[in-house]
């Protein structure tokens, strides 16, 4: 057994001399006077003296070795376990959780500086020519060394620098660069992983400890947390609900509130859109989410229009704001694909009677990424256009072919389509038309009265023979059906939005809808709430994506200045896309806030917004129970103490200890009486 300092300080034990010098320097001088006979005086004081004295000596020597124990507490003494000390040059590869809940304040510190503590008292047991790489778990995991190199202080200067960041943690990557770290070192010497983290079930939980390591590699895992659960709110989504959004309409915000911790909560949400403010208040049951809802006008005059909801800080305050971008349009675009637009019938004269609508007819698309498509009798081979197009957020509205249509079972989602073919209604009485989701968003506007009353018609042709809605796709839904059960129009979504199959004629002489006047508004809605609610372009997911906007032909990259969230001019790249248009992105990783792209000789007029939001997996401040972590794991107490993690044997508790009861007999033994002589007998006084 060796012994060894953490604290260099070793200046402190002179402190031991401390009573040597109070005993030396304060000692008693009294004044010379002369009496006429000092005999018995003096024989007194000399028996005296000599009783005294052994105390004297020995108060001196406990208060001496209290103040050394006292002294030799403060350089952190341990003793290193014979194994530390029989094992040659070996390699250590540190893996060090910096993700955003690393950051939660844990008893005293934040988990993140016990993770740094820990780690130093590792770098500390390395002795000269060991191997060491430090591996950073974060959204993009990267090693310091390409190899384990024998450079501490490199490491040790990381370590001092030590912050989480707002970011999830790719706990699978980071694991795999451990275990080709330690490849490199493990045939040639001892190597050893050590893992330090909070262990947050939302990143760990999926973690195979049995395959992610090899079986003869020592792995150590450091759990920093002294709690297994720890209290927080979060704004964990928030959307505008409405996928369009024109000027001065007016919408709904949902905030939906996320309520982590043991007990229940109330919280007051603050939404901040523009110069409109407003404040909800909700109980959160604990381990629960609660939904508040403000109502906003969006403004005349914006293009983009920013909308946060904030909390009233926590503890844990990075995830109590949230912040969306609503991009606001004066109309919508709506490309009719039909050879003549008389195919469309009744259909296209209510488009082109729908004030927000933008419409374009053509035999073909007239716009890259329109936000709705009527596609009239489409083919075979337009299906995988519909369905691109439906990825990226239109809704695409199919008028079969009534005379011979192959497509429609492929549009809700069934690859192998069979043949589906138009029937006749031959009594001429008509089919009619039900609600088959009166509940869904497309009747909301028709909720006051009888749910059917926009479909008030009679229809003479439909596809028929051939449908099989059983085989659909699982996200299809049928709005409505025909009285015997037949689907007249059915919904399936894909990606950001939707495929609708119309099964009911536009023409006239196949239908009388067109001539009910609620078959405008209810085709509006019907196109309107086929997309998906609260769907924007998706946000900068933090530390992996880089806030990017494709520039317009009218502006050069050099022209456009972006800033991140603390005001800052971000360095941007320009790259060409495969559709040919111009990419100009941050060369930095996003993290969460507001970003602004704006014109460098316009002012800095605001050209385009992003929102970055924190990341929603990071709130959850619940750690993996002790029983999900491999068995080597080392263990940290309440206190925060480490508990042989590297073979060490702490001796400063003993000291300080020691010190106590060494005061504790100093002040026993100042508290003795002292023994006196009268008459020439002893006697205590």
């Amino acid at each position: 057994m060796n012994l060894f300092f953490s604290n260099p300080l070793f200046w402190l034990m002179a402190a031991a001399a401390v009573p040597l010098l109070v005993h030396l320097f304060a000692r008693s001088r009294p004044r010379d006077r002369e009496f006429s006979s000092l005999i018995f005086l003096r024989r007194a004081v000399k028996r005296h003296v000599r009783l005294r004295r052994p105390k004297d000596w020995l108060l001196l020597a406990v208060r001496t070795l209290a103040a050394a124990c006292l002294a030799a507490a403060f350089l952190l003494p341990y003793m290193a376990g014979r194994s530390m000390e029989e094992q040659g040059s070996r390699s250590v590869i540190l893996v060090v959780d910096r993700s955003a809940s690393m950051s939660a304040a844990d008893g005293q510190e934040s988990r993140i500086s016990k993770a740094g503590v820990f780690a130093g008292q590792i770098m500390s047991d390395l002795k000269r020519g060991d191997l060491v790489n430090l591996i950073w778990v974060d959204a993009a995991p990267a090693a310091l060394f390409r190899e384990p190199m024998p450079s501490h202080d490199l490491v040790n200067r990381e370590l001092q620098r030590i912050h989480s960041r707002p970011e999830a943690a790719n706990t699978a990557a980071a694991l795999a660069l451990a275990v080709e770290q330690a490849a490199r070192t493990a045939s040639t010497r001892p190597t050893s992983v050590y893992i330090l983290s909070d262990f947050q079930s939302s990143n760990w939980s999926g973690v195979d400890w049995e395959k992610a390591f090899p079986p003869d590699l020592d792995v150590r895992c450091i759990q920093v947390a002294d709690h297994e659960r720890l209290p927080n709110t979060a704004v964990t989504s928030l959307k505008v609900m409405r996928a369009t959004v024109l000027p001065g309409q007016s919408v709904t915000v949902q905030a939906v509130l996320s309520n982590f911790g043991s007990q229940p909560v109330r919280v007051t949400a603050h939404l901040e859109a523009g110069s409109l403010r407003a404040s909800r208040t909700a109980e959160i049951p604990a381990g629960a989410k609660e939904t508040v809802s403000f109502q906003a006008q969006v403004p005349a005059s914006v293009e983009e229009w920013p909308v946060f909801v904030t909390l009233d800080h926590d503890a844990f305050p990075a995830d109590d704001t949230a912040g969306t971008v609503v991009r606001v349009g004066a109309s919508l675009q709506c490309d009719a694909v039909t050879q003549d637009e008389a195919q469309l019938g009744f259909m296209m004269k209510a488009l082109r009677f729908i004030p927000f609508l933008d419409v374009q007819s053509a035999g073909g698309l007239g716009r890259e990424q329109p936000d709705f498509v009527v596609w009239n009798k489409p083919e075979k081979e337009d299906l995988k256009k519909m369905e691109a197009l439906a990825e990226a957020g239109s809704v695409i509205v199919a008028v079969p072919d009534f005379s011979g249509d192959a497509v429609a079972n492929a549009l809700m989602g069934l690859p192998d389509d069979p043949r589906t073919f138009s029937e006749y209604e031959k009594t001429g009485k008509g089919w009619t038309l039900n609600a088959a989701l009166p509940d869904d968003p497309v009747f909301d506007l028709f909720r006051g009265g009888d749910a059917a009353s926009p479909l008030d018609a009679r229809v003479f042709r439909r596809l028929n023979e051939g449908l099989a809605p059983d085989s659909w796709n699982d996200l299809v839904s049928v709005l409505v059906r025909y009285e015997d059960g037949v689907p007249a129009i059915a919904r399936r979504v894909k990606g950001r939005g939707a495929l609708v199959l119309w099964n009911v004629p536009v023409q006239s002489m196949d239908a009388d809808w067109g001539k009910s006047p609620l078959f405008l508004p209810f085709l509006a809605e019907a196109m309107l709430k086929s997309r998906q609610e609260g769907v924007g372009e998706a946000a900068p997911e933090p530390g992996r994506d880089f806030p990017s906007w494709i520039l317009p032909d009218t502006l050069d990259a050099a022209d456009v200045v972006l800033t991140g969230p603390d005001g800052a001019e971000l360095l941007c790249k320009e790259s060409r896309l495969s559709s040919g248009k111009r990419l100009l992105s941050s060369v930095a990783p996003a993290v969460p806030g507001t970003y602004v792209w704006s014109g460098r000789h316009a002012a800095g007029m605001p050209l385009h917004t992003q929102v970055v939001n924190f990341p929603v997996g990071e709130s959850n401040l619940q750690t993996l129970a002790a029983g999900n972590l491999p068995a080597s794991a080392a263990v940290v107490t309440a206190s925060g103490k480490l508990v042989e993690v590297t073979g060490r044997i702490p001796l400063w508790p003993w000291l300080l200890g020691a010190a106590v009861l060494l005061f504790a007999l100093e002040l026993w033994l100042s508290s003795l009486p002292v023994r006196t002589v009268r008459d020439g007998k002893e006697a205590q006084s």
